[in-house]
């Protein structure tokens, strides 16, 4: 997936936080062309991959939060071809971007039912629980983002 969205230079690291190991993730048309995938897959015996089928992939577009903390939807700050909309709705739909922790905290107050990330990566998700700091084992999606972009 990483391949078929261009992030808004500076935002990389969000993005990649947000979305993670689905950017590895191979957008497919169908189920049926999926189903063909997975049996050559199986087959061969080539690891364990997830597919995205454009047919089956709903999810709608959360409405754009208007409060002073908001610097960005999440979702604004990715470029991409109209047809992976509900995929890229799938992933960022619900996200909110802002400056800091305090305005995550302050805007968490305000709003229900999104995910507030502030520049630092810090992180409140839809059902309460606060992430901070940096994960150093986790291997980085960060070159596979700005691959485009060379």
């Amino acid at each position: 997936m990483a391949n078929l969205i261009t992030v808004k230079s500076g935002y990389e690291e969000i993005i990649e936080n947000l979305i993670g190991q689905g950017l590895q993730n191979i957008v497919t048309w169908s189920k049926k062309d999926t189903r063909e995938i997975i049996n050559f897959v199986n087959d061969n015996k080539l690891g364990r991959i997830t597919f995205l089928p454009l047919d089956s992939i709903k999810q709608n577009k959360k409405p754009e939060v208007k409060e002073k903390e908001v610097i960005a939807m999440a979702y604004d700050l990715v470029s991409f071809d109209p047809k992976l909309e509900n995929i890229i709705n799938h992933f960022l739909s619900n996200t909110v971007v802002v400056k800091n922790i305090d305005d995550a905290v302050s805007l968490s107050n305000k709003i229900k039912g999104y995910r507030i990330i502030s520049l630092n990566l810090d992180l409140i998700n839809t059902w309460g629980s606060m992430v901070a700091g940096l994960n150093k084992s986790r291997k980085s999606n960060i070159n596979i983002l700005n691959r485009n972009k060379k």
